[in-house]
């Protein structure tokens, strides 16, 4: 759900308030131990976790299970994270190469739309390509505010981020994407 490394790192290296919402725990060895100690491998996991049950429960105790761990939500704490137990190194040069190929992938891809558009000078193909962005953001951020609680000000300055790169993106696009593809085609 957010831009690739050097965007994020772009954006928080400039805008100070989201670090007011990457919260620390008071104690990270402690908890880093406990996650150790209860977490069996790597992935995706929330606590209370309502969705996995116990082997061997019948319907019943299954639906008790899901309003138990409902009520423990709404009581709180809830968590929802991404843990790698063999650690993970954010900075790995295959992270970039990785990225700059998820963004190359999508730039091909917002100009083959742009190549499928009438009647759009320069400005208007750059519009595009940032309401492209904006869609992208609005759609891939704002579930997580609404389904998991993410602070509105962190998702606002992701959306931030992925609008602003469209937009530089877009001026790029534009330019690459001067003639319509239909043009192309018909001759």
């Amino acid at each position: 759900h957010f831009a690739n490394q050097e965007q994020l790192f772009f954006t928080y290296s400039l805008v100070r308030a989201v670090r007011d919402y990457l919260m620390s725990f008071k104690d990270e060895k402690s908890v880093a131990a406990l996650i150790t100690e209860n977490v069996s491998e790597s992935g995706v996991y929330i606590l209370p976790n309502t969705y996995c049950f116990p082997d061997g429960l019948s319907k019943e105790e299954q639906k008790q299970w899901t309003n138990q761990g409902m009520k423990a939500m709404k009581q709180g704490p809830m968590l929802f994270t991404v843990i790698k137990k063999e650690g993970f190194d954010g900075m790995a040069p295959s992270r970039f190469i990785i990225s700059l190929f998820v963004q190359m992938i999508g730039a091909f891809l917002i100009t083959a739309l742009v190549w499928h558009t009438k009647g759009l000078n320069y400005f208007g193909k750059v519009a595009f390509v940032t309401a492209t962005g904006f869609i992208v953001a609005w759609l891939s951020s704002l579930p997580n505010w609404n389904w998991l609680g993410y602070p509105l000000l962190y998702i606002l300055i992701n959306m931030a981020d992925l609008v602003i790169a469209w937009f530089l993106a877009g001026l790029v696009i534009a330019t690459v994407a001067r003639r319509n593809i239909s043009h192309s085609i018909d001759r």
